[in-house]
């Protein structure tokens, strides 16, 4: 099972110290706002660690230029892999031609960019069935994976593990689960489920798990 480990410190010590505990524990990814990015020092990101950089994080709600933008930034910095935050509002209003649309673009300019995008969905937000379309429809337009929450929501261990479930079955896209794991217990729940990977929401809590 692939495991992230979201970096959203406020202080750069905090940065640091969730970087270092990241690479130490050898985590898959260390997954940062974009905001983020530019406090991390360009050579350690292109050399010695796996970053993304979560674009419009955590509601999705900026212009797509705006979006496209922070891409162009981050794909300077040395970033390869986008999280691209879906806008909150379409996803309550279930507006699938705008999250299309915005979508499309960016991925262009993420593969223009040779970078590796991957939708994070807010899935609390969304009704059931509108789920099931909007994640084929990311999947034809070019997602390969998708992060299923942002981890600023409260959310529910099985419910997220049993939406994450449904689109890895019925779809077959691999779906990274952004859910309060606090403990052996609830990390063992993800992994006899077989699913993709998790995305850890503190680094303070990496020592709970045996890698």
């Amino acid at each position: 099972m692939r495991i992230e480990l979201l970096c959203n410190e406020s202080k750069y010590p905090d940065i640091l110290a969730c970087i270092f505990e990241g690479s130490q524990k050898r985590v898959d990814q260390i997954c940062t706002p974009s905001g983020i990015v530019p406090r991390i020092d360009e050579t350690f990101i292109r050399d010695h660690c796996n970053f993304s950089a979560i674009v419009d994080f955590p509601y999705g709600i900026s212009e797509t230029r705006i979006r496209v933008h922070e891409i162009l930034l981050c794909a300077k910095r040395g970033i390869k892999t986008i999280d691209l935050v879906l806008n909150r509002y379409d996803l309550e209003s279930s507006n699938l031609f705008a999250i299309r649309k915005d979508f499309k673009t960016c991925y262009s300019a993420c593969k223009e960019n040779k970078l590796h995008v991957r939708p994070v969905i807010e899935y609390r937000l969304a009704e059931e069935n509108f789920m099931q379309e909007l994640c084929f429809s990311l999947r034809e337009n070019g997602a390969s994976d998708i992060v299923l929450g942002t981890g600023s929501m409260v959310d529910d261990l099985l419910d997220n593990i049993i939406s994450s479930k449904l689109i890895e079955d019925k779809l077959g896209i691999p779906v990274v689960s952004c859910s309060p794991i606090l403990s052996k217990d609830h990390f063992n729940m993800f992994y006899e489920s077989k699913i993709h990977g998790i995305r850890l929401k503190s680094y303070k809590i990496l020592d709970n798990f045996v890698y």
